[in-house]
């Protein structure tokens, strides 16, 4: 634990995790999508609730499913066997950033289309049951 800091030096902070535990059953949501940005993989527990899956969600958007976990003992198989990897690690700390960028999560165009279309259907439902 470092205490509070400004989002500049929290995100600079970032160049001194290898993996980031995401948290359960309260999964971290913000601090996630930081890390991810930030190339940082992360390590998350498929929970049963929506919540509980934002981690499971991101992770899928940047192609890391094999950082899900199913149980806490494959949480911890997990994070055991990339922390003992350091240079799968460097390889994938190298690309994150540019994917995550390039994600479905972070693309602000494509989530504001779909969302679009969503409310537009929403609405033509609405209208067609009166």
């Amino acid at each position: 634990m470092i205490g509070e800091f400004e989002l500049k030096e929290y995100l600079e902070a970032h160049t001194h995790v290898d993996i980031l535990l995401d948290t359960f059953p309260y999964p971290g949501g913000t601090t996630t999508a930081f890390a991810l940005w930030m190339g940082v993989p992360t390590v998350t527990l498929a929970g049963d609730t929506m919540l509980s899956r934002q981690g499971v969600a991101m992770l899928r958007c940047v192609g890391l499913e094999n950082w899900i976990a199913k149980s806490v003992s494959e949480y911890i198989e997990i994070a055991c066997r990339f922390a003992n990897l350091p240079e799968l690690l460097l390889q994938i700390r190298s690309s994150l950033r540019d994917i995550t960028l390039k994600s479905p999560l972070f693309d602000c165009q494509q989530f504001a289309a779909q969302f679009q279309d969503a409310l537009l259907k929403m609405h033509d439902r609405k209208t067609d049951s009166n």
